[in-house]
């Protein structure tokens, strides 16, 4: 099985090797969850760029194992936002977070 995988930038060597591997096996939502809570463990460690890729993978990976509405995808969103946020991108967050409203079945509006 071939996936193509595009990233928003490239991340440093250890990051990228660890997606180009999670890319390498068919998609889990647990795989997702997985990567999620590494690319916390980065964002708490002010390493921003780093936990974005790997959100950006989680997400993906979380999307083609489970579908938009999948509690894991949500889930991922929720802390995705967060970054984006805290990185000072409320639009994006602004954007992600009424995505999870929608798909938790809460209707769109201020935060």
């Amino acid at each position: 099985m071939t996936r193509t995988i595009q990233l928003k930038k490239e991340p440093p060597a250890d990051v990228a090797q660890m997606i180009y591997s999670a890319y390498s096996i068919p998609p889990s939502t647990e795989q997702a969850e997985a990567l999620c809570a590494y690319a916390q463990m980065q964002a708490m460690f002010g390493k921003v760029e780093q936990a974005e890729a790997v959100y950006d993978c989680a997400l993906n990976i979380a999307l083609e194992a489970g579908g938009p509405d999948d509690p894991v995808v949500i889930s991922i969103k929720k802390h995705y936002s967060v970054l984006l946020r805290n990185s000072g991108r409320e639009k994006e967050a602004d954007a992600m977070h009424r995505q999870v409203k929608a798909a938790s079945g809460d209707k769109p509006g201020p935060n």
